[in-house]
């Protein structure tokens, strides 16, 4: 099994009983739980565009999914005024 399957597999087993989980928890695959729970969505999102500036460098061909993000974090800001 690879490390992406064991790592997904563990993540799985954890949120089968996230019903008993305290709500100072979330599943996170770069975080611990309770350190993403502390970490708000802007944040995730700035990351994600940090680490995608780094990807370019290597990769200039992948300047077309930072339009893709910036557009996911608007839709999150519309739903979240709407709430």
């Amino acid at each position: 099994m690879s490390d992406l399957a064991q790592q997904l597999r563990k993540r799985k087993d954890q949120t089968v009983g996230s019903t008993q989980r305290s709500i100072h928890v979330k599943p996170s695959l770069l975080f611990d739980g309770r350190e993403a729970a502390r970490i708000e969505t802007t944040a995730i999102h700035l990351l994600a565009l940090g680490g995608l500036e780094q990807l370019k460098k290597l990769e200039p061909r992948l300047k077309s999914f930072e339009d893709t993000l910036v557009i996911i974090y608007l839709i999150q800001i519309i739903f979240f005024f709407f709430e």
